[in-house]
C-alpha cells in the first residue's frame, strides 16, 4: 500500500510539473528564448511533502526574495527559518525554447545536508516567465517544489 501512495504522489506530482508546463516565451528565430528572467522577483516558497508515514501531504511556505542578474548570477533570500535556505551562485535559463532553468547553489558545501529542512535552489527546475511573473518549479521523490515570484 505504501508503495502504492508514494506512486501515486509521484504520478501526481509529474502530471503538475509537467502538464503546467507552458512556454509563455515566444522563440526567437526559432531556438533561443525571447526573455531570459532577470531583476528582482520577490513571492513565496512552497514545500509540499508527501509523508511517507501517513501517506498524507505536508505543505508549508516562506518568502522568497530572488535576484537574478544578467551575468548569470543569482541571489536567494527571504524567510530563512525553516525551510528556505539563503544561497547564491550561478544559473542558466535553457536557450532551446524548453524553460527549464539550472541554478548552481555555491553555498552548498560537502557538510551541506540536502535532504534537511531547509531547501536550497540548486539543480535543474521548470519555469514560466512572462512580464513581472515568474515561477520556477521542480519534484523530486516525495517533494514538490514551487517560487512564485513577481519582479519588482
Amino acid at each position: 500500500m505504501k508503495f502504492k501512495t508514494t506512486s501515486l504522489f509521484i504520478l501526481l506530482i509529474a502530471a503538475m510539473f509537467f502538464g503546467c508546463v507552458k512556454n509563455t516565451n515566444t522563440p526567437n528565430n526559432g531556438s533561443a528564448l525571447d526573455d531570459v528572467p532577470t531583476g528582482h522577483y520577490t513571492g513565496t516558497f512552497q514545500l509540499v511533502h508527501l509523508n511517507t508515514r501517513t501517506n498524507k501531504t505536508d505543505t508549508a511556505t516562506a518568502a522568497a526574495f530572488l535576484l537574478l542578474n544578467a551575468d548569470g548570477t543569482f541571489t536567494l533570500d527571504g524567510d530563512t527559518t525553516k525551510i528556505l535556505a539563503q544561497g547564491n551562485g550561478t544559473y542558466q535559463a535553457n536557450t532551446n525554447g524548453t524553460g527549464s532553468i539550472t541554478f548552481q547553489d555555491q553555498t552548498i558545501t560537502k557538510k551541506t545536508n540536502l535532504n534537511g529542512p531547509k531547501k536550497h535552489l540548486n539543480g535543474l527546475f521548470l519555469f514560466t516567465h512572462n512580464a513581472s511573473n515568474l515561477r520556477i518549479y521542480g519534484a523530486s521523490d516525495t517533494l514538490y517544489y514551487n517560487y512564485v515570484l513577481i519582479q519588482n
